[in-house]
């Protein structure tokens, strides 16, 4: 029998795009309505990313975010805030380099589903000695959506780190629908996008395009 964790968990390592939803990034400027189009679409989990918004309205958007992907049966993970992660009953939190420390995170959120972001060899093997859920590779290839300090990382790389990562692992950053085969080929599972579905004119066909495409 699976625990609450493991349960959530295991939809997670079955999901293959992973949408990242922030604002100031969606065509229509509405977080919520482009997260619908996105799970009408098929998405089974969403990031919520707000870098710039006030607590307040960040836990109200998060809020909002948990009752509609509650209507699709579909993972909410919280971006950064462990705090608004709990607060809104989300499945998880995301953990950058430089955010709260993932060994606290664990110890206030044991059932949660806890990510960490990566972007080099020993980021990666500090974030496995850790008590996390999955962890993210990124940047890829070139992005404007986040700025990270470090350059892109290629599927060279990817194809040198990957077996040396027993977890669940995401990639990030400035992946489009060109970049699939070599993706796949490199043996990435699970491809968080961002501007590729919410700087779109139809979020919801892009995301029935992008799960066709990766199952395919």
């Amino acid at each position: 029998m699976l625990n609450h964790r493991q349960s959530r968990e295991k939809v997670f390592s079955d999901i293959s795009i992973y949408p990242v939803i922030t604002t100031e990034f969606c065509r229509n400027s509405n977080a919520v309505k482009t997260a619908d189009a996105i799970l009408k679409g098929g998405a089974r989990c969403l990031q919520l990313r707000e870098k710039h918004l006030p607590d307040k309205e960040y836990f109200e958007l998060a809020l909002e975010m948990r009752n509609l992907t509650d209507q699709y049966n579909a993972l909410l993970i919280i971006d950064d805030r462990i705090d608004i992660a709990l607060g809104v009953n989300a499945d998880g939190v995301h953990l950058g380099q430089d955010d709260f420390p993932v060994s606290v995170a664990r110890i206030l959120g044991p059932e949660l589903i806890i990510g960490t972001s990566t972007h080099n060899p020993e980021e990666i093997k500090l974030a496995l000695a850790k008590d996390i859920s999955y962890l993210n590779i990124g940047p890829i290839y070139s992005t404007q959506t986040k700025e990270t300090g470090f350059n892109p990382l290629g599927t060279r790389y990817l194809e040198s780190v990957i077996p040396d990562v027993p977890k669940i692992f995401t990639v990030m950053g400035g992946i489009k629908l060109e970049h699939f085969p070599e993706l796949k080929k490199a043996g990435v599972k699970i491809a968080a996008m961002v501007t590729a579905l919410t700087d779109n004119d139809n979020p919801e066909a892009a995301m029935r395009l992008y799960l066709n495409k990766w199952c395919n």
